[in-house]
């Protein structure tokens, strides 16, 4: 519960496999959401995950929204217009 602990030996074994970089991302993903997904009940069980903390994470999710879209418009590959050259 502390860390994805996987995640190193996962990212090891698609670099020697040579994985194509969209299929190491996506299935990385994948990977991250299941092992998540199956700490849920754990979470629950712990008194980790209650009502009043899913009611903070639905006050916060706005915020995380606007983050995401501010830093989509920064980032170096972002599809922004602008009259400006780089």
């Amino acid at each position: 519960m502390v860390a994805n602990a996987g995640g190193p030996v996962m990212s090891m074994y698609f670099l020697a496999a040579r994985f194509p970089k969209h299929a190491f991302l996506g299935t990385a993903a994948w990977f991250f959401v299941t092992m998540n997904l199956l700490k849920v009940p754990v979470s629950v069980g712990l008194g980790l995950i209650t009502t009043h903390t899913l009611v903070m994470d639905a006050v916060l999710v706005p915020g995380v929204v606007v983050g995401a879209l501010v830093a989509s418009g920064r980032s170096p590959g972002s599809r922004s217009t602008s009259s400006t050259p780089p």
